[in-house]
């Protein structure tokens, strides 16, 4: 495994990771924290299998080490006010303030 510098602190969504024991490597895009207090993340890889993105890998988040800070933004792609996610709305249906 190459070697490089390690980023103190908690890692966070867009962090890109590098997993300590298989060396698996690639962008955080989703956090899960249950109810026990454990923290798992899904790391993304930019490397195709096949020509496709390759599934993303499950790790517990203190299993990596953070590589680079927000390669990715995370921000809501919608008004997350409305249920039911993103869609055309008529124009008589007020949206909530």
């Amino acid at each position: 495994m190459p070697t490089q510098k390690v980023i103190k602190g908690k890692p966070e969504l867009g962090d890109t990771v590098r997993e300590r024991v298989t060396g698996f490597e690639g962008v955080i895009n989703s956090i899960t924290r249950y109810v026990n207090g454990c923290e798992r993340i899904a790391v993304q890889s930019a490397v195709l299998k096949d020509g496709l993105p390759a599934d993303a890998q499950f790790f517990d988040i203190m299993e990596v080490d953070i590589i680079k800070r927000g390669k990715v933004k995370a921000e809501p792609v919608h008004d997350l006010r409305l249920p039911g996610g993103p869609r055309d709305i008529p124009p008589a249906i007020k949206r909530p303030k």
